[in-house]
């Protein structure tokens, strides 16, 4: 019966039959443990594990053979010895399915003892890594669930590595989703890991991949890039993905990188806007757009060019009415009040807006400038701040904005408060609009 249940799931690539020949199995498995004992030998299960049809079924097989086994130490630690090597190499080999890679964190969950030893796990770690890197894109839905196991299996790797070795795999990390080859995207599922990092190892390592003089500006891009992107492609991880890109933005701008933060802003941002209609993403996107935004102090350019898509925005939300349409028409509404007090004096541009936000409560002038006080990377960091032309056209100094513009008289009509002043200062800007 042993043999028989093996030779479908060896020959026959009917997934149907196999998945009967597996639950055949474990059910004489359960009632014959001695023969079980027998038939599991070092050189029989290299040799079914050899088989190039079902990969990820002979991993269920193999899982619930070991499971009636578990309690004999004798045997599992016979069959440890073979196995390291063998099912690593099965990850080589067929690691770019996320099944397969689900149902070998499966096994390793139920019988650890075949988990890589402490000299080889960390090259164990990176490869896992690098599987998941490749998953397939546009990432189907069952993925999700595959990087639950996936991700417990490289938490129980870390808990087995030293500090030093934690960090080489974090680094790792990094030089994948960095990637600038221009081959095959980076698969979201990688914003998972990095949901596994806790906050106090991103601020810890941030600072070394901003400082590290071989870390270019075209690598720091591709990161800023993809991890604002997963925030549509994998919502699940927005906190940590919006923790990267705050921490990442600001050591940027600290730094005097500008130019990096300034094109993922002026690129990135647009594309967020456009999937605020889909409700799961809205929290995390809206938080990173602030961060992009009110980071973006040197010039008005990122704001003016995304007005149009907020007033659409606005007005698709206002007919949903459903509960996060209105948390995320909040939250959007006070960023709005705080990019235009940031970016004054420009009347005509701002009024469409400016009639959307009437219906909207207006934050104090005090949280206004909390905002923008939170988000001045450059004075934080104290380097120089001489003006700077990127490839847009934007000088990314610092220097002191313009107030008003002088208009033709011609044009010179209306108050210019943006419902931010008092009385007294309306009446003192009319006067300063008259002859």
């Amino acid at each position: 019966i042993f043999d028989t249940c093996v030779e479908i799931l060896t020959l026959y690539e009917n997934e149907g039959a196999a998945q009967l020949a597996v639950f055949a199995f474990s059910s004489w498995a359960g009632h014959y443990k001695s023969h079980l004992r027998d038939y599991v030998t070092p050189e029989r299960v290299t040799s079914i594990l050899a088989s190039q049809s079902n990969a990820t079924l002979l991993l269920v097989w193999l899982k619930e053979a070991l499971c009636h086994l578990n309690e004999d130490a004798d045997i599992m630690c016979t069959l440890a010895q073979v196995l390291e090597g063998v099912l690593q190499n099965k990850l080589r080999e067929c690691g770019g399915s996320s099944a397969f890679v689900a149902k070998l964190a499966d096994l390793y969950a139920v019988c650890p003892t075949l988990l890589p030893q402490p000299h080889t796990r960390l090259t164990f770690t990176v490869t896992l890594m690098n599987c998941v890197a490749s998953f397939p894109t546009p990432t189907k839905t069952e993925v999700l669930g595959h990087m639950k196991s996936v991700g417990g299996l490289v938490n129980t790797l870390w808990n087995g590595l030293r500090l030093e070795d934690i960090l080489y795999s974090l680094n790792a990390m990094y030089a994948i989703i960095s990637n600038t080859d221009g081959g095959s995207e980076v698969c979201p599922a990688m914003a998972h890991l990095l949901s596994l990092v806790p906050t106090v190892v991103v601020e810890a390592l941030a600072p070394r991949i901003v400082s590290d003089p071989t870390t270019t500006d075209a690598a720091l891009t591709a990161t800023l890039t993809r991890l604002t992107a997963w925030l549509v492609t994998w919502p699940t991880a927005h906190a940590t993905l919006g923790l990267w890109v705050h921490t990442l933005v600001k050591l940027l701008y600290q730094s005097g990188r500008s130019t990096v933060p300034a094109r993922v802003t002026l690129d990135g941002v647009p594309k967020l806007m456009n999937a605020l209609h889909i409700p799961v993403v809205r929290t995390g996107i809206v938080s990173v757009i602030s961060t992009l935004l009110l980071s973006f102090q040197h010039s008005p350019i990122a704001f003016h060019k995304i007005i149009p898509s907020v007033t659409d925005v606005f007005s698709r939300l206002e007919r949903e009415g459903s509960q996060s349409a209105s948390t995320t028409l909040s939250r959007l509404a006070t960023l709005c009040h705080t990019l235009m007090s940031l970016h004054p004096g420009h009347p005509d541009t701002y009024q469409l807006l400016m009639d959307i936000l009437m219906k909207y409560q207006s934050p104090s002038e005090e949280d206004i400038q909390g905002l923008i006080q939170e988000h001045q990377w450059a004075s934080a960091g104290g380097g120089p701040r001489g003006m700077v032309a990127n490839q847009y056209g934007v000088s990314m100094a610092a220097e002191t904005r313009v107030v008003y513009q002088q208009r033709p008289t011609s044009q010179r009509v209306g108050l210019r408060n943006l419902g931010n002043t008092c009385y007294m200062n309306s009446v003192i800007q009319a006067l300063f609009m008259t002859d």
